[in-house]
C-alpha cells in the first residue's frame, strides 16, 4: 500500500502556523478558561474509554495533554508535523528522553510512518483540539489508524465544526450526495498568510470511519466553539 502525506503536511499551511504560534501555544490554552474545561472533559472521557495500552497522539502539539496521558498509564506515540510545536515539547517535557514515549514529528510526521507502525498494536488513536481540520480526506487516514488499532480498539477526535452558513448548506448537499468530500474555508492568521480548515460533518466522518472498519459509538457536544468529541471503536 502506498500512504500519501494528508494535507496537513503537503499543503504546509495548518504547518506554518502553528510554527508561529507555537511559543505562545501553552500560554494561549492555559488563558483561555473554555479551553480549560474541555480538554480536562475530553481527559476524563478518554481514562474512562480506554484500557491501559499504547496509543498515538495524532496532532500532539507541545504535548498538553503528555502528562494525564502517561499519569494514566498509556504508552504514548507522540505525532505532531509543526517542528516548532514538537520543539516546546521538548524543551517543556523532554519528549524524546521521556520513558514511555516515542516521538513522530516534523518531516517524519506522515501517514508513511504511522504505516510503519506495527498492524493491531494500538489501544487507541487519539487527535485532541481540531488536528484533524486540517486533513482533507479523511478516508484513507481512517484506514490507516484502522490497520494500527487492535480489534476493540478506540479513535476518539475532537474537531471543530464552526460552519458559516453558507459552509453549512454545502454540507448539507454534500451529505445528501454521499459525498465524504470536506468543506473547506481560507483562514487569514495575518496578513498576507492563510490556512485552509477542512470542516467534516457528522455523517461525512462516521462514512469514512465505517468504510475502514470503524463503528461509531457516540458523540459528544462540547462547549468550546463548537468542539465535538467522536467516539470510534475498530470492529
Amino acid at each position: 500500500m502506498t500512504y500519501h502525506d494528508f494535507d496537513m503536511t503537503s499543503t504546509n499551511s495548518a504547518i506554518d502556523y502553528y510554527d508561529i504560534i507555537a511559543e505562545s501555544y501553552d500560554q494561549m490554552m492555559r488563558d483561555d478558561e473554555p479551553n480549560v474545561k474541555v480538554r480536562e472533559a475530553v481527559r476524563t472521557y478518554f481514562c474512562q474509554s480506554v484500557p491501559q495500552g499504547k496509543i498515538l497522539d495524532f496532532g500532539a502539539g507541545t504535548g498538553l495533554d503528555l502528562e494525564w496521558q502517561l499519569s494514566a498509564g498509556y504508552e504514548v506515540i507522540f505525532y505532531e508535523p509543526s517542528a516548532n510545536m514538537a520543539s516546546q515539547a521538548e524543551k517543556s517535557l523532554g519528549i524524546s528522553k521521556r520513558p514511555g514515549v516515542s516521538t513522530i514529528v516534523g518531516k517524519k510526521a506522515d501517514l508513511e510512518h504511522i504505516g510503519m507502525l506495527p498492524d493491531a498494536s494500538l489501544e487507541a488513536v487519539f487527535s485532541n483540539f481540531a488536528a484533524l481540520n486540517s486533513v482533507e480526506h479523511l478516508k484513507e487516514t481512517f484506514a490507516v489508524f484502522a490497520s494500527k488499532l487492535k480489534p476493540g480498539g478506540h479513535l476518539i477526535c475532537v474537531l471543530t465544526n464552526n460552519f458559516d452558513k453558507v459552509s453549512r448548506l454545502k454540507s448539507v448537499f454534500s451529505d445528501l450526495a454521499g459525498s465524504q468530500a470536506a468543506i473547506s474555508k481560507k483562514v487569514e492568521y495575518t496578513k498576507g498568510q492563510s490556512m485552509h480548515v477542512f470542516y467534516h460533518s457528522g455523517r461525512s466522518l462516521r462514512r469514512a470511519a465505517a468504510n475502514s472498519g470503524l463503528r461509531f459509538e457516540q458523540s459528544i457536544q462540547l462547549d468550546f466553539e463548537k468542539h465535538e468529541l467522536t467516539h470510534f471503536i475498530k470492529y
